[in-house]
């Protein structure tokens, strides 16, 4: 209740010299400044550290995606090289390819978690499996059923690839321009949330600074109206109450 509620906040302040009173209430109006610090600071940190998470892997399928895709078509120019002219150089190429390809996969599997890029990567080793397997019979001299495996297999296989990660380019650009309308909002929520904590603890700190100056100058006026009234040569008054043991319950005890 109410008066439960100002009843102890009053024993708050029941010291034993005006000191202490005057450092206890400024210590909770400090403790409070401190404590919208923090909520402040860590309230940022989470929302920085969220952020730097979802975008980190954002991020990687965005670049990712683009780095396999210039991978694929590079391949895939070079096996068409191979077919076309026969040159060692244009195989050379290729494996180098494939090792940058596989570096790219193992990368994007430590970082990335999304089910349909690592659907993507699947294929990906499918479209590799094809192509050796193509290359194979090539080297193999059955020539027509690689041009036939090219044709009907791998370059479809790898217009798909493509537009596959081209869309998982988009959408992560899309979710990252959703993350930064997200940072903004949570940035206006977050100053809105610090100017109502503000505006609290100034209310505290008000209610806090009344209570503490009635408690030093009530009794001081009292005292006051006392001394004047003694002055004038009245001395018939009951003696004062004393409710504290501060400098002021001592002053009112030694006029009593």
């Amino acid at each position: 209740t109410r008066g439960a509620s100002m009843t102890f906040i009053r024993n708050l302040f029941r010291f034993d010299n005006l000191k202490k009173k005057i450092l206890f209430s400024f210590s909770i109006v400090i403790y409070l400044v401190v404590l919208l610090g923090g909520f402040t600071i860590y309230s940022m940190f989470k929302v920085n550290e969220e952020l730097e998470l979802v975008l980190d892997e954002e991020m990687e399928i965005l670049i990712t995606s683009e780095q396999l895709v210039i991978n694929l078509l590079d391949r895939t120019r070079l096996i068409q090289g191979i077919f076309l002219f026969g040159d060692i150089e244009y195989k050379r190429s290729y494996d180098a390819g494939v090792e940058d390809s596989l570096t790219l996969e193992e990368h994007a599997l430590e970082i990335i978690d999304s089910p349909e890029f690592l659907a993507s990567l699947e294929k990906m080793t499918e479209w590799g499996g094809v192509a050796e397997e193509l290359l194979s019979t090539y080297y193999n001299g059955n020539i027509p059923d690689a041009r036939s495996m090219l044709d009907e297999t791998l370059e479809p296989l790898g217009i798909e690839l493509i537009q596959e990660f081209q869309l998982h380019e988009e959408n992560a650009e899309n979710r990252i321009a959703t993350i930064s309308d997200q940072i903004q909002q949570n940035l206006y929520t977050l100053m809105i949330a610090g100017v109502v904590i503000s505006i609290s603890v100034i209310i505290l700190g008000v209610i806090i600074s009344l209570i503490t100056a009635r408690k030093i100058t009530k009794p001081i006026g009292t005292l006051m109206k006392r001394m004047k009234s003694i002055a004038s040569g009245h001395l018939s008054h009951a003696p004062l109450t004393v409710n504290t043991r501060d400098e002021i319950g001592q002053l009112v005890f030694a006029a009593n």
